[in-house]
């Protein structure tokens, strides 16, 4: 038999326990640094238990590091045990010499120890974030290499015998030096609601098509327009930003400590391909040719500022704005922002530059960067604005392009812009929550309401215009707008609707997310995909991803009685 394929044996040597600080119960062989964080160095089965009793439901997660094996093979697990913390269940990784690794759940004592086991995964992964979750009678198991090591899945059904009878965790090492880190029990344990299970889910499918390497030393795949470009390991950032943002809103509703490392590692490869004078300046660079490049590209540095502290970023955002308003912005046709170099027109699409600006302001105190905002803010409020609650796309020396056709607003084409609407709501909410005059919650909920109207078809948003943004301020939607007072529960329901549509019938069986919200997500029947807005962009699966994220975050307000 090959050996590679064989069960392992698991030898199980429980040691005499003390005492060792306030949580747990080591033996001499393991070091405890913290409440979270142990290490240990052991020929065999050696275990360190918790004094966290559970209840019926629970969550364990943390980092679990294979530093050497002391002979071909060794293991890193969580150990689950009865009252005199004999282990009833094992779960965790076990790896081979030459860096293979797999998954295996077992129950020691058991004719058949293995209860499920993983294939064998080469690549070399030393440290895994697992999280085990008790979902019935069940376990959940979330394994994610610092290589890129993923192995996401539901254990058969386990006896209740087994689970109703564990009254401790602990922590497992067999033959080599493992350390444990950030560790957390949770219980008793509250499953995610739907909306929230369902964006972890979907952002599963960006991080296996989308997410290159692991915890350890990944990044969101470079590439260019959306497509991958092997030969070109800098790529782009506003398109991998419409992905980026689906990371910062589902962090938001859940606070995964893996999407925060994986926003860490995005800072990381920032700072190593992207200098000053890359990025600082509008119309230096092909991803920052018009207003709403600079707006995707600053957010995305905002966020990453956000989720990092790292001023680099936070720079540079300042610095593109800035520069943004001095190459675009003048007081033809009254103020605002020109598109792009052509002068043709000036567009809602400089929503995002104006957000980012505010975003800057409040972190930097840049207040000629907000004055700014403000003025072009005004100014779109006074030029764009329709009769019927909603905003024209684009304003010509003609007057708002599109006037002749007022109601021509559909699926991959519009005289409006869906995004660029929710982002002159999450504007307005911003003013009045700076000012407190109600003018301005007013103007936000009118144009809620103007959106309910003008932009949802069969229950649902539709893309009207733009399958590589629509969904980018999904987050602020969530967080600033459906919070207003006043707001409609309505609008809650159309996110939840929406979010629901797309994973269902925009998801394509690889897991890429088309732009038609209501299906199907690609194909000779997809509008966006003859039209070239493939699922298989980055920033068409981010954009659409991201309204499902944001529906996440509304389940979460909801439950706080937001």
């Amino acid at each position: 038999m090959n050996k590679l394929n064989a069960p392992l044996c698991l030898v199980v040597v429980l040691m005499v326990l003390t005492p060792c600080m306030a949580s747990w119960q080591v033996g001499s062989d393991w070091k405890v640094a913290s409440d979270s964080s142990l290490s240990v160095a052991c020929t065999s089965g050696s275990y360190a238990w918790s004094s966290i009793k559970p209840s019926s439901t629970w969550s364990v997660s943390g980092n679990l590091k294979i530093e050497s094996l002391y002979k071909v093979y060794g293991s890193v697990r969580f150990a689950f045990g009865d009252a005199n913390h004999e282990p009833m269940l094992l779960v965790g990784v076990n790896q081979h010499a030459s860096h293979l690794s797999q998954v295996e759940v077992s129950i020691p004592g058991n004719r058949r120890p293995n209860l499920m086991v993983s294939g064998y995964v080469p690549g070399g992964d030393n440290t895994f974030a697992f999280k085990v979750t008790r979902v019935g009678d069940r376990l959940k198991l979330e394994c994610f290499g610092d290589k890129g090591f993923i192995y996401v899945r539901e254990t058969p059904r386990i006896q209740s015998s087994i689970l109703d009878s564990i009254e401790s965790f602990g922590v497992e090492c067999d033959g080599g030096e493992s350390a444990f880190d950030s560790l957390v029990i949770t219980t008793p344990y509250e499953q995610p609601g739907h909306y929230t299970a369902q964006a972890e889910a979907a952002m599963l499918d960006l991080i296996k098509n989308f997410w290159c390497g692991g915890l350890g030393d990944g990044c969101i795949r470079p590439g260019s327009h959306g497509w991958p470009t092997p030969n070109d390991p800098k790529g782009g950032i506003w398109d991998r930003g419409q992905l980026l943002f689906c990371f910062d809103t589902l962090y938001d509703a859940n606070h995964d400590p893996n999407l925060r490392q994986r926003l860490s590692l995005e800072m990381a490869h920032l700072q190593k391909y992207f200098k000053p004078e890359d990025v600082d300046k509008a119309g230096s660079h092909p991803d920052m040719i018009a207003c709403d490049d600079c707006g995707w590209n600053g957010l995305f540095f905002m966020e990453l500022y956000k989720h990092t502290g790292n001023k680099f970023a936070l720079d540079r955002a300042d610095a593109l704005m800035n520069s943004a308003y001095e190459r675009w912005m003048d007081n033809e046709l009254g103020g605002g922002m020109w598109y792009n170099d052509s002068r043709n027109g000036k567009s809602i699409y400089q929503t995002g530059v104006l957000l980012c600006s505010l975003d800057v302001w409040k972190e930097n105190g840049d207040t000629a960067l907000k004055d700014k905002a403000i003025s072009c803010y005004e100014w779109l409020e006074s030029h764009l604005l329709r009769s019927d609650g909603i905003y024209w796309a684009d304003y010509t020396r003609d007057g708002p392009r599109g006037k002749e056709r007022p109601n021509d607003i559909h699926e991959s084409g519009s005289v409006s812009f869906l995004a660029g609407n929710m982002g002159m709501t999450v504007l307005h909410a911003r003013m009045y929550r700076m000012t407190g005059d109600k003018k301005y919650l007013d103007r936000a909920l009118r144009t809620a309401e103007g959106i309910s109207r003008k932009f949802v078809k069969d229950g649902i948003y539709f893309d009207d215009r733009d399958g590589w943004a629509n969904g980018s301020f999904a987050r602020q939607w969530a967080e600033e707008v459906l919070t207003l007072p006043g707001i409609d529960p309505k609008h809650k329901q159309l996110l939840f609707r929406t979010a629901d549509s797309i994973y269902k019938n925009a998801r394509t069986v690889d897991g890429f997310y088309g732009a038609g919200w209501a299906g199907p997500a690609e194909g000779p029947d997809s509008v966006w995909d003859i039209k070239g807005t493939r699922a298989q962009q980055t920033m068409t699966s981010g954009s659409s991803a991201n309204m499902i994220m944001a529906a996440a975050i509304a389940e979460q307000e909801s439950k706080n009685g937001k």
